[in-house]
């Protein structure tokens, strides 16, 4: 429970630093804006929020663990 605002931070980070990135780069090109809608539409629903990871079929699961908040939210629901 202590760990809980450390990983919230790192979330927060993560999401700042990938907002940025995308911004930068839609400033330069226009497509990205439309790419980067679309994109975490589909990262939304691969985050194991709501679902466990088993659930994935194991020869997914490289695929699966190159999400970039996998490790967090799994971080996140250990250290409860």
């Amino acid at each position: 429970m202590l760990l809980a605002p450390a990983f919230l931070l790192l979330a927060a980070a993560t999401g700042l630093g990938i907002g940025l990135w995308l911004a930068t780069l839609a400033v330069r090109y226009r497509d990205v804006r439309n790419l980067a809608s679309y994109g975490l539409q589909i990262l939304k629903f691969a985050t194991p929020v709501v679902y466990s990871v088993s659930l994935i079929p194991e020869k997914w699961q490289v695929l699966y663990r190159l999400n970039p908040m996998f490790g967090l939210l799994k971080a996140f629901a250990g250290s409860f």
